[in-house]
C-alpha cells in the first residue's frame, strides 16, 4: 500500500461528495488514472496504486445492497459475484486492455468483467428482484406478503399492479370529464355513485350558491336571509371545509357582490333556534344543474341569442362542415346558458362547446382580447359573435 495513492484516493472521495452527474464523476476518476499512468511508465506497476485509490473511495462510499443514491450502479462481479451497488467512480477507476494484459491473466479477467458492466445491460422485468424496486421497508414487506399469498411471480405482480393503477387513473379522468349537469341534486348528495366523483363538490357548491342567491333575493326581511360563506355552503353540501374553501376562491367576486348587495355579514347566520337547512332545501330549490346561473346577464344577451337562433334557421339547409377533432369538443346541455358556456371555454383553452337542441347543433369557440383573456364566444355554424356576457 502506498501512502501517496491512499491520500490521493481520499482527496478524490472528498471531491466526489455532492457530485451526481456521471460525466463529471467519470472525468474525476479518469484524471486519477492518467496520473497513475504518468507516475508508472511500466503498465505492470499500475495495478497496486489503482487499487489503493479504489479502496480509499470505497471507504467513503461503501457498497450497498440497494440503490440509495443516483451516483450508484449495479454490479455482481468480483466479491463472490454478490450483487451490490457501487459508486460510479469505481467503474471508471480502471486501466486499458493492454495494461491489464501486462498485469496478468487473473487481473485481466477481472478487468474484462468490469468493462462488460459498463455496456448498457438489457434488464427485463422478469430479471428484477424486489430490492431493485427501491421500496421502503414497510411497503416491501407488504408486497412480499401479497406475492406469497397470491402465488404469482414478482414480475406478474408488478404487471397487474400497473394495470390496476392505470385503470384507476383513467377512471378518474373519465369522471372529471363527465358533465354532472343532468345529475339530480338528491343523487349528488347521497348516491354512492357520485361520492368519490372529483367534480361532485364543485357542482354541489355551485348549486348551493345559486340556492342561497335565489332564497335571499326573494326574502322580504333581512333576518330571513343567509350570508354566503364557507360554513353555509358546507352545511348545505356536506363537503369537506378545505375543499369548499378552495372551490369558493373561484367565485369570490360573485359571492362578495351578492353579500354586499343584501348588506349581509357573519352575524346574519346566527339565527336563534334555526339552522340553514331549515330555510333552504337544496334539493327543492335546485333539483338539478339546469338552472340559470345569472338571470340578469341572461336578460342582457337575449337579443344576441335570438340573433343566433335566426341565423341557425337560415343555414339549416346548407350547414357548415366543421373540421374539429372529437376530443376537443365538450358536449353541454341545450339548457346551458351562454354564461356557463363562456365559463367552460374560459377555463379550457383550445376546447369547443357543442349543444344540441331540437336536432340543431351549435358549436362555440372562445374569442380572446389583445391580452389573451376570453372576451366573448363565436357560434361557428353561423359566425355570430356574442361579447355582451
Amino acid at each position: 500500500m502506498s501512502k501517496k495513492w491512499v491520500e490521493i484516493g481520499k482527496k478524490l472521495a472528498q471531491n466526489l461528495k455532492g457530485v451526481e452527474d456521471e460525466i463529471k464523476i467519470k472525468a474525476l476518476a479518469v484524471e486519477i488514472v492518467e496520473q497513475i499512468r504518468e507516475a508508472y511508465p511500466i503498465p505492470n506497476s499500475r495495478k497496486n496504486p489503482l487499487q489503493d485509490v479504489r479502496n480509499a473511495v470505497l471507504a467513503v462510499f461503501p457498497d450497498t445492497e440497494t440503490k440509495i443514491n443516483t451516483w450508484q450502479y449495479f454490479t455482481n462481479k468480483g466479491k463472490g459475484n454478490i450483487g451490490r451497488y457501487q459508486h460510479l467512480a469505481i467503474k471508471y477507476l480502471s486501466l486499458s486492455t493492454e495494461e491489464w494484459d501486462t498485469v496478468g491473466d487473473e487481473a485481466r479477467q477481472q478487468w474484462k468483467a468490469e468493462q462488460q458492466e459498463q455496456q448498457p445491460v438489457q434488464t427485463t422485468l422478469d430479471d428484477m428482484n424486489i430490492s431493485q424496486l427501491q421500496l421502503d421497508s414497510d411497503t416491501q414487506q407488504m408486497v412480499e406478503n401479497a406475492i406469497a399469498h397470491s402465488g404469482i411471480s414478482l414480475a406478474d405482480f408488478v404487471r397487474r399492479a400497473c394495470q390496476v393503477y392505470a385503470k384507476t387513473i383513467t377512471g378518474k379522468l373519465e369522471k372529471i370529464e363527465a358533465d354532472l349537469t343532468a345529475v339530480p341534486t338528491s343523487d349528488l348528495l347521497s348516491s354512492p355513485t357520485y361520492k368519490t366523483h372529483p367534480g361532485r363538490a364543485e357542482e354541489l357548491a355551485k348549486r348551493a350558491i345559486y340556492a342561497l342567491e335565489n332564497h335571499n333575493n326573494q326574502c322580504t326581511e333581512k333576518n330571513q336571509k343567509w350570508m354566503i360563506t364557507q360554513s353555509s355552503i358546507q352545511a348545505l353540501t356536506g363537503s369537506k371545509p378545505a375543499t369548499i374553501k378552495m372551490i369558493l376562491e373561484k367565485y369570490n367576486i360573485r359571492i362578495d357582490d351578492h353579500n354586499n348587495k343584501h348588506g349581509l355579514n357573519a352575524y346574519d347566520n346566527r339565527k336563534q333556534g334555526r339552522k340553514i337547512n331549515d330555510d333552504i332545501d337544496l334539493v327543492s330549490l335546485v333539483p338539478d344543474g339546469f338552472y340559470d346561473s345569472n338571470m340578469e346577464t341572461r336578460k342582457n344577451i337575449t337579443t344576441e341569442v335570438n340573433k343566433v337562433k335566426t341565423e341557425v334557421n337560415e343555414v339549416k339547409t346548407n350547414p357548415k362542415k366543421l373540421n374539429i377533432p372529437e376530443k376537443d369538443i365538450h358536449k353541454m346541455s341545450s339548457m346551458s346558458s351562454i354564461v356557463e358556456i363562456k365559463e367552460y371555454l374560459g377555463n379550457n383553452s383550445g376546447k369547443y362547446v357543442q349543444t344540441l337542441s331540437e336536432g340543431e347543433t351549435l358549436t362555440y369557440r372562445r374569442i380572446n382580447d389583445d391580452k389573451g383573456f376570453i372576451s366573448g364566444v363565436e357560434v361557428l355554424e353561423t359566425g355570430a359573435i356574442i361579447t355582451n356576457i
